[in-house]
């Protein structure tokens, strides 16, 4: 169960900081 939540967090996480990056891009501006 472990390997599928790290696969699932390989995959989520770099669109979760694209996505929290555009949202901080968005508030600073």
């Amino acid at each position: 169960m472990s390997n599928v939540l790290r696969l699932l967090k390989s995959i989520i996480c770099p669109h979760r900081a694209f996505l929290s990056s555009v949202l901080c891009a968005n508030l600073v501006s």
